[in-house]
């Protein structure tokens, strides 16, 4: 019985570990010299359905602070935050 406990356990974090590394992932998959580093995270994003908190620590990481203002960072977060959610067509698809 432990053996399995444990075995799913290890699944688990197995597989949140790499739902957690997706944005990066996705991130530079994107990002190429012509475009910024705001337009690259957000095309990463988009769609996927993250949390608010793994968008705002991995914004911080990825974007360049040249990119946007600091005055504007929490609008632009917010915007964000609409962007991830997944459409009303991706859902009839299912």
């Amino acid at each position: 019985m432990w053996r399995i406990k444990s075995t799913v356990k290890v699944f688990f974090i197995f597989n949140f570990t790499k739902f957690m590394r997706s944005i990066k992932a996705r991130f530079y998959r994107y990002y190429k010299d012509p475009i910024s580093s705001y337009m690259a995270f957000a095309a990463a994003i988009n769609g996927k359905d993250f949390s608010y908190n793994s968008i705002t620590k991995n914004f911080s990481e990825l974007v360049n602070v040249d990119d946007y203002d600091k005055a504007d960072r929490k609008q632009l977060i917010k915007g964000l935050m609409s962007l991830t959610k997944p459409s009303e067509d991706d859902n009839k698809q299912l």
